[in-house]
């Protein structure tokens, strides 16, 4: 398909909508922003983790346990490791499971939610933890 009007692609481009975001002027990182240690349903522990992806060459992780904010002892260069958790959201109106991520959390340790809590209670929790 060539480009142009009516096409969905740029004039002069061909098989492709948008630009290469990867050929853009700046900096780019490799990073996981959601992983589960032994301390919810993950199969590494905390320090195990971190370790996997610094090894694998990752510049940012955040551990997201279920409920809790895990902290990951020990420091590894050239790996930002961020503070985080997933809070379990319950069913959308369709009826589907959601949950909620939550990065840079100053709090530690577990975070239950409140039977009945709406997601913006769960967003104002991680806020204020």
């Amino acid at each position: 398909m060539s480009g142009g009007e009516g096409s969905g692609y740029p004039a002069g481009k061909e098989g492709a909508m948008f630009e290469n975001p990867f050929a853009a002027p700046g900096n780019w990182y490799r990073a996981n922003l959601h992983a589960h240690t032994t301390v919810s349903d993950g199969n590494l522990s905390p320090e195990e983790c971190a370790d996997f992806y610094h090894r694998a060459g990752y510049q940012v992780l955040a551990v997201t346990d279920h409920r809790h904010v895990t902290e990951v002892e020990g420091e590894r260069a050239g790996l930002l490791l961020l503070r985080g958790l997933e809070l379990d959201g319950g069913r959308s109106r369709q009826g589907t499971t959601y949950h909620i991520v939550g990065l840079d959390v100053k709090a530690s340790g577990p975070m239950e939610v409140p039977q009945g809590a709406t997601a913006q209670d769960m967003v104002e929790m991680i806020r204020e933890a």
